[in-house]
């Protein structure tokens, strides 16, 4: 099931204002990639579309997990360490797989997708897992607070 989203008239504007102040000092494949997407909210909003079913990636790398340019998990590594994440991942694919097909308006296919994903982030950080176990995880809880 596709979702949806709602348009703010004029968002596009201000988003392309913004942008064009922060354009000089970003990465060039970023400024594309981010310049082509407000290219389309943009044309979206001319056209005058107030809903559009929406190509949004829920599964690798969902922008809602993203802050300061940062993902969530990698955050979650600097603060707990590789094999509590790792763990971490293993009980959530469980989880999706335990909900598969019953959360309203979520496919099965999107939660075992989301399980796969989990499972194989968790097998990833275990194999790039080349610092010190004991010294890492003991640094990394001081940043908690």
């Amino acid at each position: 099931m596709a979702r949806e989203f709602s348009f703010n008239n004029k968002i596009a504007d201000k988003a392309i204002e913004h942008f064009n102040k922060l354009i000089d000092g970003m990465d060039y494949q970023a400024s594309v990639d981010i310049g082509m997407a407000l290219t389309k909210l943009k044309l979206l909003e001319e056209q005058g579309i107030k809903k559009v079913r929406s190509d949004y990636e829920y599964i690798n790398h969902p922008l809602h997990y993203l802050n300061d340019g940062r993902e969530c998990i990698d955050e979650m590594i600097d603060i707990f360490g590789i094999e509590a994440v790792a763990d971490w991942c293993d009980i959530t694919a469980y989880k999706y797989q335990f909900r598969k097909g019953k959360k309203p308006n979520v496919a099965a296919e999107e939660d075992e997708k989301k399980a796969e994903w989990y499972l194989k982030k968790a097998k990833e950080l275990r194999a790039n897992d080349k610092r010190g176990d004991e010294e890492y995880i003991t640094s990394s809880y001081s940043g908690i607070s």
